[in-house]
């Protein structure tokens, strides 16, 4: 039983927790507390001595993503880093992009844009839509390449590991691998027989709660303990009201706190045009949630993954023309349902993976724009996403030293695109042609009273996909990998993406990789169809209306190609310290990036400013990165701590990477002693470009900046009983006030995306 410090600890805890969430909540927390604390149960032992492991068994814990076979990270053919539970849990990562912020060549831009809220660049190339989500190897982003939110909705809490791998993979993934991918492995009932409540509260009214449940289901079925199914069950909701921003940045919000009070807000930059709205209280509210469940037994296994996540629709934008309000809301939903059936021969000769997924992606019929572009009007929005996907995957060990892999895939899409901003919810029991919506504005002249017609647009299309890939790895000495993958898209055409990748251990202490890779990005309809703006009435022609910006389609918006090298070095000093170098370079043809192309006309009427997302050009991106990797043991206390610098350069069309700093560093220790852990963190990034220039012709960037975050757990009691810990989570420690890079699009966007500041929270884990 526990002691009394720790039950007054979370009956405190349980109070302060019933101010800030819901009584439902609360009553679901206060059962699975009495859960864990009344009955203690046998415990496996899921945090192993940390006296116990050496470096290289911290830093290599086998990876399947690479190959899709198990492998050690350096044995891989492939740049890749994991993440372990250990890791995971004394840094305090709940969530994915948590993580991914202390990533050398990694860079995570928060709060800067309306639809991604925030935005991710790997090795130079910017787009979260270039990064493949996966969990347990089943994609959970949107299959047609769709501009996902990327928030804290990738749950971490009952995670094994995180493997990230650097550069294209469409040689086994599919054509739209561009810049990489993450896997987040989960546990199951049998890999874990582990529950666990996690509770956390902070600033700016902040509630994370997560249950994860792990059990094997004794039984259900006859025979010995290891035909017994596994079942896991996560449950993770994170809530925000977040920061007040025009408190902590009043020069950035000067509009706001003087101009809008009084309802007054801008027409468009450059214009003297006015319109008035009532004042409405500042708002940034976020809240995401994951839910998973897995079911496997002997060769099947079948799994439902449900994903949301919404934000402020007015992230990014000057106040002068938004509305930072409730109401104002980007929802996204993602979910997927999948089979997998394993069958293997005699001694694993060969192994057969047959796999079918649909994944359905919809933007929330509430999603709400109040700005400039809807005319202060409500601007809702709507878009959905339905793919199937089935795939067959043969590996045969044709000898000892040699793997061969071979797959199949089919898919098939169904997308209708984002819409322009509707002036009332979309209705999805009624086809969109039927709902009589019209661009916003455009019912305002005299000469078209109706307004003008909404233009919609729906896609669908097959893809079908074949790969190989022979590993062979002769003398330990020498490993190599060479792959090919071709895509017959029903849309988009066909596409070949080779992989080479070679290994070369030339000593026990140096290991050489060396890696060519290239992929295919198909345009995503959010970005070929593209449309957004609205009408006012044209003082140059009485009765009629014209458009002071508008976003327009680009139906012959082109693919993506690029071609990766690389070239890695690890070497390790001893048992205890490692170096490793990266360098990378990639070529990129037909970028997607926004093209301002000037006044013209929108269905006959005259619009000042006409913008679409385009091909342009050729662009590179070039770097690396130093990493150096450490543990040292003392007498009763250990030490791991890691310093990392990236380097990264490049431009495109003559003209800097966008949303890409040429240097950034990243520090960190973990000391442990007994029951304490404290984790410091530290994060530094150079200055980063936008694609948008000032009046001036200079391009638009941000400052550099270093911030530093904390992390600080104690477990109460550990042991073969129920595990209870305490911690306390601090970004921003010193309350910097720093700006990530805007996207400042058509002058209305915020070049310098104020970030949050200091930020506290404290919790508790109850483990049983």
């Amino acid at each position: 039983m526990p002691d009394k410090r720790t039950g007054s600890l979370c009956l405190s805890l349980s109070f302060f927790a019933l101010r800030k969430m819901n009584l439902f909540r609360f009553i679901l927390i206060l059962t699975a507390i009495f859960w864990g604390i009344l009955p203690p149960r046998t415990l496996a032992k899921t945090r192993p001595d940390v006296f116990e492991l050496s470096l290289e068994e911290l830093l290599e814990i086998p990876i399947v993503a690479a190959s899709t076979i198990s492998e050690k990270p350096s044995d891989s053919p492939a740049s890749a880093i994991v993440f372990s539970s250990e890791t995971i849990r004394e840094r305090g990562y709940t969530n994915l992009l948590d993580l991914l912020e202390d990533v050398p060549q990694i860079e995570v831009n928060r709060r800067v844009d309306t639809g991604h809220n925030n935005y991710l660049t790997v090795m130079g190339i910017s787009g979260v839509e270039r990064m493949q989500i996966m969990v347990d190897g089943i994609r959970v982003t949107p299959i047609t390449g769709n501009l996902y939110s990327l928030g804290r909705q990738f749950s971490l809490q009952n995670a094994q590991r995180v493997e990230i791998i650097f550069g294209p993979m469409s040689s086994i993934y599919g054509a739209d691998v561009f810049s990489g991918l993450i896997n987040i492995v989960t546990h199951n009932g049998h890999t874990s027989k582990n529950s666990e409540v996690h509770l956390e509260t902070g600033s700016f009214s902040t509630n994370n709660l997560s249950l994860t449940f792990n059990s094997e289901i004794k039984g259900l079925l006859k025979g010995n303990s290891t035909s017994n199914p596994g079942f896991s069950l996560t449950f993770h909701d994170i809530s925000s009201d977040g920061p007040n921003l025009p408190k902590f940045y009043p020069k950035e919000f000067a509009w706001y706190n003087n101009q809008f009070q009084s309802g007054r807000m801008l027409n468009f930059p450059g214009s003297n045009a006015e319109s008035k709205t009532n004042f409405r209280p500042f708002s940034v509210e976020e809240n995401s949630r994951f839910i998973q469940a897995r079911f496997n037994h002997k060769r099947f296994e079948l799994g439902m993954i449900r994903i949301s996540e919404s934000h402020s629709s007015s992230t990014g934008v000057l106040p002068d023309f938004t509305i930072y309000d409730r109401s104002a809301v980007f929802e996204t939903h993602y979910n997927t349902i999948y089979g997998i059936h394993r069958l293997s021969g005699p001694s694993n000769r060969w192994n057969l993976q047959s796999q079918i997924s649909h994944h359905f992606y919809e933007v929330d019929p509430a999603t709400n724009l109040v700005n400039n572009f809807s005319g202060y009007q409500p601007g809702y929005k709507y878009a959905r996403d339905r793919s199937t996907s089935i795939e067959e995957r043969l590996t045969l060990r044709t000898s000892r030293n040699k793997i061969l892999t071979l797959g199949l895939t089919y898919q098939q899409h169904d997308s209708m695109p984002r819409t322009a901003d509707l002036s009332s919810p979309y209705n999805r029991d009624v086809p969109i042609e039927s709902q009589g919506h019209i661009y916003p504005g455009s019912n305002l002249g005299a000469l078209l009273p109706q307004g003008i017609p909404l233009e919609t647009y729906k896609i669908n299309y097959e893809n079908f996909g074949g790969y190989a890939q022979l590993q062979t790895n002769s003398n330990r000495k020498c490993q190599i990998i060479l792959g090919a993958r071709y895509d017959k898209n029903s849309h988009y055409g066909t596409s070949f993406n080779p992989r080479l990748g070679i290994v070369v251990r030339p000593n026990e202490k140096t290991n050489v990789k060396l890696l060519y890779g290239t992929a295919f990005l198909a345009p995503p309809p959010d970005k070929t169809y593209a449309h957004y703006g609205s009408f006012a009435p044209d003082p140059n022609n009485p009765g009629d209306v014209k458009s002071y910006y508008l976003h327009v389609a680009n139906p012959e918006l082109k693919p993506e190609k690029v071609r990766s090298m690389q070239a890695e070095v690890s070497l390790k000093i001893d048992d205890k310290k490692r170096f490793t170098l990266n360098a990378y370079r990639s070529d990129i043809s037909n970028l997607h990036q926004m093209a301002i192309l000037g006044p013209g006309t929108f269905k006959g009427k005259p619009v000042d400013t006409l913008a679409h997302w385009t091909n342009r050009g050729e662009a590179t991106a070039y770097g690396g990165s130093i990493r150096f990797d450490g543990l040292s043991f003392h007498q009763n206390f250990r030490l791991k701590y890691f310093a990392a610098l990236a380097f990264s350069n490049g431009d495109v069309a003559g003209e800097p990477l966008p949303y890409s700093s040429r240097t950034s560093a990243h520090a960190g220790l973990t000391f442990d002693r007994n029951r304490l852990t404290v984790s410091p963190r530290f994060i530094y990034q150079g200055k980063s470009y936008l694609q948008y220039k000032d009046a001036s012709g200079m391009q638009l960037s941000n400052s550099p900046f270093v911030i530093a975050n904390l992390f600080v757990r104690y477990r109460l009691n550990s042991g073969s009983k129920a595990s209870h810990s305490i911690f306390i989570n601090v970004r921003n420690l010193f309350d910097h006030r720093y700006y990530h890079p805007g996207f400042a699009e058509g002058g209305v966007g915020l070049s310098n995306a104020p970030q949050e500041p200091r930020y506290v929270s404290a919790g508790f884990d109850l483990q049983f």
